[in-house]
């Protein structure tokens, strides 16, 4: 009757166990089993819960890895590490030559100057 009580109040999860009980022969079936045996699979549950949670942790990490690796696989400027990169133009850090905004005025510049140039040189009349 105890031992009705005791299986009956366990949750969903002991469900296996249940059946493993229920199927052992009955001169196995004493108080003292039933507590030795719960003890066991109450342990192997939780162990079972720890090693789950730790592989879905380990998932999770892995695709927030997987995630900034390819945010940074198509531009390596954004990967987090601004302060350590330095521009090969100008020399100051934090940003690359093809982003550089010094390069980029020296080049309007240059193109505004050579059209000015170009203007200059050819006649006026013709």
């Amino acid at each position: 009757m105890v031992m009705a009580k005791i299986l009956g109040s366990l949750p969903p999860k002991y469900h296996s166990f249940i059946s493993a009980w229920e199927s052992a022969p009955e001169t196995n079936q004493t108080l003292n089993n039933l507590r030795e045996r719960l003890l066991r699979e109450e342990g192997r549950l939780n162990n079972s819960e720890d090693v789950n949670r730790a592989l879905a942790s380990m998932s999770i990490s892995n695709e927030t890895s997987k995630e900034k690796v390819q945010h940074t696989d198509g531009n390596k400027n954004h990967n987090g590490n601004k302060k350590r990169v330095t521009c090969n133009f100008c020399k100051k850090p934090g940003h690359l030559g093809k982003y550089c905004f010094a390069k980029k005025r020296q080049s309007r510049n240059a193109e505004k100057n050579s059209k000015e140039l170009n203007n200059k040189r050819e006649p006026d009349g013709e």
